[in-house]
């Protein structure tokens, strides 16, 4: 990963370098973009744009918004299954690994 473009709106300064911080992503550029309810999109048009004009061979658009967070696929499972530990979310969890 050679640099990210975060989108999020009102959220505090510095956000998106912290969570990329949590995914061990340091020492690249990270690029706040917000373009109100097109910021999503407008962060993934940036992260193409650079890898297409050959600036990075790889970025990484990320949208931190209103109720949206950071999250590992074994969590998102749970807040899906409301519970682990079970063969259901053991069998879930093996397909998307």
């Amino acid at each position: 990963m050679q640099a990210a473009y975060v989108g999020y709106i009102g959220a505090p300064i510095m956000t998106g370098t912290r969570v990329l911080k949590e995914f061990g992503l340091t020492g690249i550029p990270v690029q706040h973009v917000e373009n109100a309810s097109a910021t999503g999109a407008a962060a993934f048009r940036e992260a193409y744009l650079a890898v297409a004009g050959g600036h990075v061979d790889v970025a990484m658009a990320k949208m931190v918004a209103a109720g949206a967070r950071a999250t590992s696929t074994e969590m998102a499972l749970f807040e899906m299954l409301e519970q682990a530990g079970t063969s259901e979310f053991k069998s879930i969890s093996k397909l998307v690994r």
